[in-house]
């Protein structure tokens, strides 16, 4: 099961649009048990992608993605470039998109 969470990153101020540079607090882990109905107590998702924007504006730059893959490193999927980087720089406090999976999901395939 995947959660995906979409912030609303533009906003109109006298009729222009405006990119939002707010940073807001996220998590690599979410722990929702207590906002659900689950008996198992088990809605515990882990981030596996999150996409930013590069640019000042609403008319330039563009998007890059930053994903982790099964040996749990982080890369960042840039045009045709390809990194990796540390956990410790992972930075979703400006991300558009973050996608979350469910833990038990991530458990099954072995990817902890």
């Amino acid at each position: 099961e995947l959660l995906i969470l979409c912030y609303k990153r533009y906003y109109v101020n006298n009729g222009k649009i405006i990119k939002n540079i707010k940073k807001i607090k996220t998590f690599l882990q979410l722990n929702l048990n207590k906002y659900t109905n689950n008996i198992d107590n088990k809605s515990i998702y882990s981030l596996i992608s999150y996409t930013v924007h590069l640019g000042s504006g609403t008319n330039s730059g563009h998007y890059v993605n930053i994903r982790k893959i099964n040996n749990n490193k982080w890369m960042v999927f840039d045009d045709n470039k390809i990194l990796e980087i540390d956990t410790e720089k992972i930075d979703t406090s400006c991300a558009y998109y973050m996608i979350y999976e469910k833990w038990d999901n991530q458990k099954r395939k072995g990817d902890n």
